[in-house]
Parts: structure tokens; C-alpha cells; sequence
């Protein structure tokens, strides 16, 4: 959000900047966006993240926040037994309430749960938006080419792409659950969420590209961006992680800031 408000700036209501947020989660980062002012858009396709993040989008004020055990299936690396029963409650904040303060002001948030290539590679959004903000999502490609290649259509000239996250291609076979690491139930569903377990991988032929970095810096200024921005300090972050576990995956993020040449 500092590097968006560094590249647009502030803009005058009938002027106001428009973002695509592709693999949007549970909504967090686009509803934070529209309270900044701006108009978002936000792509995702998981069936289950769009159920949870409608659910929360309809809370009314007077509905009840509701606990979740993160962690109460996972019997291993716990230091307390107490760790394995922690609870975080949802939501932990009324997004319709201040969707609703807001409206009156003429912003829109909008969500379009269609596959982001094929989606923003349609000719009616070509340089559609001023930026482009991805979180946790470019390692998500089975080939980041078409990832890029789709920014690039969607995105105005000069317009800014910003990304935070890490780079865990193919994420199944080389995260935790693929190494066989942590529980056997969470290798299990883990499997089910991918359907491997029964053979719909989707097409065996499909290219997947595993790009490091400096090379994934190097694409980008290959598909017209220059890279205005790079910072390998901005500092590790877990990804649905017990903090008090004895386990710790942290990831150091891949953080930088391109813009689109004429």
C-alpha cells in the first residue's frame, strides 16, 4: 500500500485510480485498498476462499464473530499442549459496515471469480487498470509467461506492478505437505484440495516454469516493464504458521515494484 500510494499518488474523485488484486484470498488487501480510496477489483477462482470471503463481505454488526482452531488437528511440534487449542475469531472487522460508510462517496468494489488469464486477456481490458497488485500469488503459475503476459494487456502504459510474496513453484511438490513433513491428515487433504489423490492433475503436458528472481526481474523487463523498485529486506513472513510451533517455515519475500513502458 506504501509502494501505491508512492506510484499513483492522491487523485481527485472523478479521476480515481483503478487496481486488479489477482489472487485476492479471503479480500483483505482489496477491501484495505477500497477504504484508501481507491477502485478495485479483485480476481479469485478458489471456490473455498469465495465462500469464506463472501461470508465475512455479509457479517452485519450485530452478527457474531465465530472461533477458529487453526491448529487443533495438529498433533506434532507443539511445546504446550494449550498451543494446539489456540483461536483466532472471524471476522476482526465489520467489512460491511465500513463498505456501507463508504458507498455514498461513489467507489466500487468488485469481484470476478473467472480464471485471471483468460479473464484480463480479453480485449475489454486492455490497459484497463493503473496498477496491479499481487500478493502470494505469481509462484501460483504453472508459467508465469502467461502471468506476465496478461499484466502487461491489462495494465495502462505506465502503469505500476507491485509484488509481495514468495517464489514456491508448483506449490504441492515443494511444500510441506509434498516433502511428506508435518501430520499424515494434512498430507491427506492436502492431496484432496489438488486432486491427486485421483489422477485429475490437469493436463500431465502442461508446461511448468520455475524461474528464480534475477530471472523472473529479467522477464519482466523482457515484456516492456522497467524495475523501478527491489528490496530482499522487506522481511520473512510465515504462511498459515503456528508462531509458537517448533516448526518454523518462513519465506523471505520477493518485493518489488515494476512500471509499464510505452
Amino acid at each position: 500500500m506504501q509502494d501505491l500510494a508512492q506510484a499513483v499518488g492522491a487523485t481527485p474523485v472523478e479521476n480515481r485510480r483503478r487496481i486488479l488484486v489477482p489472487g485476492a484470498g479471503l479480500l483483505r488487501l482489496p477491501l484495505n485498498l477500497y477504504l484508501a480510496g481507491y477502485e478495485v477489483e479483485a480476481n479469485e477462482v478458489s471456490h473455498h476462499q469465495l465462500l469464506a470471503s463472501l461470508f465475512m463481505l455479509n457479517q452485519a454488526e450485530t452478527d457474531p464473530q465465530y472461533a477458529l482452531y487453526p491448529w487443533v488437528l495438529s498433533f506434532s511440534n507443539h511445546v504446550f499442549r494449550g498451543d494446539q487449542f489456540l483461536t483466532c475469531s472471524v471476522p476482526d472487522l465489520r467489512p460491511r459496515k465500513l463498505i456501507g460508510e463508504t458507498a455514498r462517496v461513489g467507489r466500487s468494489l468488485k469481484i470476478n471469480m473467472n480464471d485471471f488469464v483468460i479473464e484480463y486477456s480479453k480485449p475489454c481490458y486492455k490497459n484497463h487498470f493503473d496498477a496491479v497488485t499481487t500478493l502470494f500469488f505469481i509462484d501460483t503459475a504453472p508459467n508465469l509467461l502467461d502471468y506476465i503476459a496478461t499484466v502487461s494487456h491489462c495494465l495502462e502504459v505506465g502503469g505500476v506492478w507491485i509484488n509481495v510474496g514468495p517464489l514456491l513453484w508448483n506449490c504441492y511438490e515443494n511444500g510441506p505437505a509434498g516433502r511428506q513433513e508435518g501430520d499424515l491428515d494434512d498430507d491427506i487433504s492436502c492431496k484432496m484440495r489438488q486432486r491427486l489423490a485421483s489422477g485429475e492433475c490437469g493436463d500431465p503436458g502442461a508446461p511448468k516454469l520455475e524461474f528464480s528472481n534475477d530471472e523472473v526481474l529479467k522477464l519482466l523487463e523482457h515484456y516492456g516493464f522497467v524495475v523501478e523498485k527491489q528490496d530482499r529486506c522487506i522481511g520473512e513472513a510465515g504462511f498459515v504458521a503456528n508462531p509458537r510451533s517448533m516448526l518454523q517455515n518462513m519465506y523471505q519475500m520477493s518485493h518489488w515494484v515494476a512500471k509499464r513502458r510505452p
